[in-house]
Parts: C-alpha cells; structure tokens; sequence
C-alpha cells in the first residue's frame, strides 16, 4: 500500500543570504572583524567582537609556539621518511603518503597562519610532488629529503619573512624540481 502523501501547510522560509557581496573583506590587510564582525556594519557575519578577539588571542598565542611544535612535526616527518626508505611497495607508498605527505600538508597550511609563509610554500611545493606521483612507492628521495631539509633551515633560521632572499631561492629551486619532475 503506498504511502500517503505529504500535506504542504506553508512554504519554506526565503533563503537570506548576509554575506558580503564583495570580496573587499578578504583583502591582505584587513582585520578579521570586518569580515567575521556585527553585521550591523554592512558586511561582517554577527559574530561577537569579543569572541573574535578571544580567538585572535588564542591564535597569537600558538603562534608563539608554532616554531616548537613545528619541531615536534618536523621529527615525526622525519621519522616516517625513514620508515619509507627502510619499506618497498604499498608499505613504503604508506609511510610516504600517511606520514610525509599529511605533515608537508599540515606545514603547507599552518606555516602563513603562525608567520612562516616559506614553509607554507615549501609544504606546498612537496604536497605537490607527492600528489603528482603515479606511485607514492616511487618517490625519489632526494627531493623528499631536500624538502625536509628546506622545512628544517627555515625553522632553525626562524625565517618568517616571506622575502627572505635566501629563504626565496630555496623555495623557488624546490619548486622548479618539482616542475621537472
């Protein structure tokens, strides 16, 4: 027996949509509030200022300690490299795709947000390598290791300075191995 159908009693609520028409509020350089801030002032979301600031705070602080923590994911990568050249097949591809390449992507998107947008360029530019690979098994080491590397000097010279001019070209020589690679 077929079920009955369903009685409409009143129409869905229009669809409101609050967001910014403009992109304005994304722009380098403009505060978080205006994008995230009351909506009375044209274009943030209402969301509480003190929360905003609250999170702001929170932010700053683990910026403070990005470069320690950094360290501590630096060490694990490291540790799945290893693992990768000591393995062959599926179980290298594993130790290269779960443990390198979660931690490059993890540097490629913290490194800009705690003040290190070179390791943002260098995680990115080793995600990159690894995702374009046919076989994770089949990585040449010698670009894994530089990236590594890369990630290393740039903590221990603590290069947060996205012109650094040394921090640049190495960036840019990894970048132009992964291209030919």
């Amino acid at each position: 027996m077929p079920a009955p159908p369903v009685a409409r009693t009143a129409e869905a609520p229009p669809v409101v949509d609050n967001r910014p028409q403009s992109t304005a509020a994304l722009d380098a350089g403009d505060p978080l509030e205006s994008l995230l801030g009351p909506a009375d002032d044209g274009g943030g979301l209402g969301l509480d200022p003190e929360m905003l600031a609250r999170a702001e705070a929170v932010v700053a602080g683990m910026a403070d300690n990005f470069a320690v923590s950094a360290l501590q994911d630096l060490a694990l990568m490291r540790d799945a490299f290893a693992a990768a050249q000591a393995s062959e097949g599926p179980e290298r591809a594993d130790h290269v795709m779960t443990g390198v390449y979660r931690k490059a992507h993890e540097f490629k998107g913290m490194g800009t947000t705690f003040g290190y947008p070179l390791i943002t360029r260098v995680g990115a530019s080793l995600c990159l390598y690894l995702k374009g690979l046919k076989d994770a098994a089949k990585a040449d080491d010698r670009v894994v290791a530089a990236h590594i590397d890369a990630i290393a000097a740039l903590l221990a010279e603590d290069v947060t300075d996205e012109h650094d001019a040394d921090g640049v070209r190495l960036a840019e020589g990894l970048e132009k191995v992964v291209s030919h690679a």
